[in-house]
């Protein structure tokens, strides 16, 4: 009897502590943001301000942009403290999909962690995103919302964020020989834009031949339509212009659109005779000719030392 007691004795101890080194469960966390999860870095507005220096170890901040693109990788950082906070774990979080991963925080008490904020349950624009550190590895069994002792509430910080589509940009109609396109476009109802009331602003670019340049700006201040842009600008130089569209948001831009082309031909035929003299600049044909895309020969006309030149554009 003693030797069976002996044995549940220490399978009991065992069990035991194997349940109190038990490795932490970062999903514990992750239905919703922890109720002593606080703005900011950890402690601040509660028993003290934390900050980057001084001798608090419990110092944790998250720092992320207020506005998450779905679908396109970012980048959260889990702020601690140089030296002091180097090894520590730190779990992330958001309100789309709950526990995101962790890592280890660098020599600079820092940790990153880079991943694609996809929708796992219908979006909900306004979230959150939080950080813990060093999770205990222990829980009593109680709720989380109501959980174990304040000694294993993991430092926590949160930070308010939308979550958002990028705008778009499209062509309704695009008129070569008047210069003017219409576009229809759309931003997301969480965008900067819209949330900030703030105008997004469109700009139309041509490129020709490796030049490029700004042919009109525009701003709307609806969050999806058509808008009308006349008098599309273009340089001094000819050949063939192509026309592209974006659309900005106040923190992201849409993928551009090609809109079309204007052609506007080379100065064929256009001949001049150029003068050669000593430490005189010689001619630029490309103000001749239309761009210095333009071709274009050279005919020397012999009359002395300093023979004149003729540019004729091909």
């Amino acid at each position: 009897m003693k030797k069976i007691s002996l044995f549940l004795t220490t399978i009991s101890f065992f069990s035991l502590s194997q349940a109190t080194h038990a490795a932490p469960d970062p999903q514990l966390y992750a239905s919703s943001v922890p109720y002593w999860c606080v703005y900011g870095s950890w402690k601040e507005g509660s028993i003290g301000v934390g900050s980057s220096s001084g001798f608090d170890s419990d110092y944790l901040k998250i720092e992320v942009r207020d506005y998450i693109l779905i679908n396109e990788p970012i980048q959260v950082k889990g702020d601690g403290k140089y030296l002091l906070n180097k090894g520590d774990t730190i779990y992330f979080y958001d309100s789309l999909a709950g526990y995101r991963g962790q890592k280890d925080a660098n020599t600079e008490g820092n940790a990153y962690l880079t991943y694609t904020a996809t929708v796992q349950r219908p979006l909900l624009s306004y979230g959150q995103m939080w950080v813990m550190k060093n999770l205990p590895s222990v829980h009593t069994g109680g709720p989380v919302t109501n959980p174990d002792p304040v000694a294993l509430r993991p430092p926590c910080s949160k930070k308010d964020v939308y979550f958002q589509y990028k705008p778009s940009v499209g062509v309704a109609t695009f008129n070569a020989n008047a210069r003017s396109a219409a576009l229809v476009y759309e931003i997301d109802q969480a965008s900067k834009a819209y949330r900030e009331n703030i105008p997004a602003k469109i700009t139309i670019s041509w490129s020709n031949a490796g030049k490029t340049g700004t042919a009109a700006t525009t701003t709307v201040t609806a969050r999806q339509g058509t808008v009308n842009i006349p008098n599309l600008q273009l340089s001094m130089d000819k050949g063939i212009f192509t026309l592209t569209a974006v659309i900005s948001d106040g923190t992201y831009e849409s993928s551009p659109v090609t809109i079309g082309s204007i052609a506007t031909p080379c100065n064929t035929g256009a001949s001049t005779v150029f003068q050669v003299q000593p430490n005189q600049p010689t001619l630029n044909p490309s103000e001749l000719c239309g761009g210095y895309h333009c071709p274009y020969n050279v005919t020397t006309i012999y009359n002395g030392p300093y023979p004149k030149l003729q540019y004729t554009c091909k």
